[in-house]
């Protein structure tokens, strides 16, 4: 090493120890145990009831006295909501013309012979409600997102153009008697607040002043595809929930049209929620999902966990039994998050505000720039870009005293460069630079090499979370920028290191290799490579639900139980496995060394972007990339020592002949 590479090297230690410092603020916010927040939605209260067979009342108070939830969601009332109970009657124009000439509109014989006197439009849903306050109510609302509707006091009816699935579907505010109700039996009440193709300023404004009553949660769980007021009205409703104190519920795995775009606005007042989908909650077996929950508690930070009965027949046979089956689940559930050391059920504390310091970005940043120095330095590039480099990447480390408004893109901008730089700089340094004499012992010596990557992973995650250690990443709304360049890149720089280390001239050994013939077998070995690269970009994302096949997932839970944390698969089973395989001296082996090096770098590739997710506890990404080591540092000495008997058996059997 150079003295600029030796300055590289300051640069960088300078980074971790400020990055370090961070880190063990975050941890120590993992350490406080807040409360978690259980709770059913009411909708799913009616489903239930219904299913079992047993009145509202009785589901809300067998919940109430079980302890197990503490607040309730409410949806909005819809038409469906008001048909479903009686209270209104529904038809398109046509069909209201045919039945009021055959007398035939419910037992309202006076409103059939009244209509037979009016204009009625054959496109227009028509809505005649059953009382005057509730048809005052229903045109309160609807004339604010419906300009062309037309009204008949003396019928309560009302005549509104849209698409009738969409009209159903629309949410006209809460019931306050079912609120008041819920409140009566002791539960906190969460509004879900539903958005319309409709909406207006003003009708945006009447959904608003629902929030204003102080019984209310301060929690919104938007239902349905898109955020209230998307897309036009969106500074208007961050405005409101921000002088109301109202946080907002970030749903897991359920992408929301406009979410993002408003906890932008409002980064700081964010609740990771954890729930089911219909499908899931039908389909999957019930232990399945009682671990999903806990690990979601565990693993990501949630604050509110959302229960979805279990309905399908599968899960109880007789209905019956299907509410005391709901409250055995729940209870497992709620037993497995307290064991964790969280306070169940119990009001949800919103995650503090964090933001570091200028100096420790710009100190941070020269971590970053000492990657890139020792990334020069080792790729042999040429002394006078190494100090150009480093120049420049000083100023850039400046970044926070010049941009203080734009300071999000500059962390992308950094946490980037520090995981491209991060594996490159590993895989030369410990896997082909290693000393010749450390592998006398080869077993220890490997066994060294894979303790070094470890911490080596360790120290460039410690910095990437001291980077984006803001609330934008830890609340979850925001991910990793770059993830799949953070993937090839590093593979790409291997490459053309160990092409280099080979015995240079790069570009003509891959010139000279592209023309060679190609046998059957080695086309089907490129093909099988090139599927398998292909799998690897497609789940390097940031979410990965639906995308784990029936024996990975037996395998990822059986790991689960064994070790608590589960390690990444392309670390323990691939990356590492690989790696091992360029540390050995046989010679069948070294011809493949470049390719065991690019794809053996997928591991600390995968190890690094795990230190990425903020939302994650400092202590599982730890474990995590641990247990990946030493697994698959576990499964290379196997190897090795399956080599080296396969190697030596014959000549044991010769010695016996």
């Amino acid at each position: 090493m150079n003295r600029w590479m030796w300055l590289s090297l300051a640069l960088f230690l300078v980074g971790f120890s400020v990055a370090t410092r961070r880190v063990l603020s975050l941890y120590q916010m993992d350490q406080d145990h807040p409360g978690i927040e259980t709770v059913v939605s009411f909708r799913d209260v009616n489903q239930l009831a219904d299913r079992a067979g047993v009145p509202v009342a009785t589901v809300l108070t067998a919940y109430r006295q079980s302890g197990l939830v503490s607040a309730i969601a409410l949806e909005e009332l819809t038409l469906q909501d008001l048909l479903r109970d009686g209270r209104i009657s529904v038809w398109r124009g046509a069909d209201l013309m045919s039945l009021a000439r055959l007398g035939l509109i419910g037992s309202w014989s006076d409103t059939s012979e009244a209509l037979l006197h009016l204009s009625i439009d054959s496109k227009r849903l028509y809505i005649l409600a059953e009382t005057p306050h509730l048809y005052t109510h229903l045109k309160t609302r609807f004339k604010a997102e419906n300009p062309s509707l037309i009204t008949h006091d003396h019928l309560n009816l009302l005549g509104v153009l849209g698409e009738t699935d969409d009209l159903m579907e629309t949410g006209l505010g809460f019931s306050s008697k079912t609120r008041e109700s819920l409140i009566g039996y002791g539960f906190r009440v969460i509004p879900r607040l539903r958005n319309s193709v409709r909406m207006t300023p003003h009708s945006l404004a009447l959904k608003l002043n629902d929030l204003s009553d102080k019984n209310w949660l301060r929690l919104v769980i938007f239902d349905g595809p898109t955020v209230v007021g998307y897309p036009s009205s969106m500074p208007q409703l961050a405005t409101y929930l921000r002088t109301n104190g109202y946080q907002i519920g970030l749903v897991e795995f359920n992408d929301q049209a406009g979410l993002h775009a408003l906890a932008k606005q409002m980064p700081h007042r964010i609740v990771r929620v954890h729930s089911l989908s219909e499908g899931e909650a039908e389909n999957e077996r019930t232990d399945v999902i009682i671990r999903r929950y806990i690990r979601a508690v565990s693993e990501r930070s949630v604050g509110v966990v959302v229960f979805k009965p279990f309905l399908a027949t599968h899960f109880h046979s007789k209905s019956s039994q299907l509410l005391p089956a709901n409250q055995l689940a729940m209870a497992e559930i709620v037993r497995g998050i307290t064991q964790l050391g969280y306070s169940v059920p119990r009001q949800w504390q919103s995650l503090p505000r964090i933001t570091p310091s200028v100096l420790e970005w710009v100190g941070m940043g020269w971590g970053v720039v000492g990657l890139w120095g020792l990334l020069a330095g080792f790729m042999g590039w040429r002394p006078w870009w190494v100090i150009g480099g480093l120049g420049v990447g000083m100023l850039l480390a400046l970044g926070p005293l010049l941009l203080a408004h734009q300071m999000l893109y500059w962390i992308q901008v950094m946490a980037l460069l520090a995981a491209i730089a991060v594996p490159t700089v590993l895989i030369q340094v410990i896997w082909m630079r290693w000393p010749m004499a450390w592998d006398r012992w080869f077993g220890l010596g490997l066994a060294m090499r894979f303790v070094l990557t470890g911490g080596g992973v360790m120290a460039g995650g410690i910095l990437m979370m001291g980077l984006m250690s803001i609330s934008e990443y830890r609340s979850g709304f925001m991910g990793f920028v770059g993830v799949k360049l953070a993937f090839v890149v590093p593979i790409l720089l291997v490459v053309f290191a160990a092409l280099r280390q080979e015995g240079g001239q790069e570009w003509k050994r891959l010139k000279a290799w592209g023309g060679m013939p190609v046998a059957w077998g080695t086309l089907l070995l490129g093909m099988l490579v090139g599927g398998g690269i292909l799998i690897y970009l497609i789940r390097s994302g940031n979410d990965m639900s639906g995308q784990v096949s029936e024996w990975e997932r037996s395998i990822r839970q059986g790991l689960e139980t064994l070790f608590g944390v589960r390690p990444r698969t392309k670390e323990w089973l691939i990356g590492y496995p690989l790696l091992g395989l360029a540390a050995f001296r046989f010679p069948s082996l070294r011809r493949w060394r470049v390719g065991w090096l690019a794809l053996g770098s997928v591991a600390l590739i995968s190890g690094i972007n795990s230190f990425c997710h903020l939302h994650t506890p400092v202590i599982i990404s730890i474990q995590r990339g641990v247990w990946g080591v030493v697994l698959g540092g576990g499964i290379a000495l196997l190897i090795w020592v399956l080599l080296v008997l396969m190697t030596r058996i014959p000549k044991w059997v010769a010695r016996w002949m």
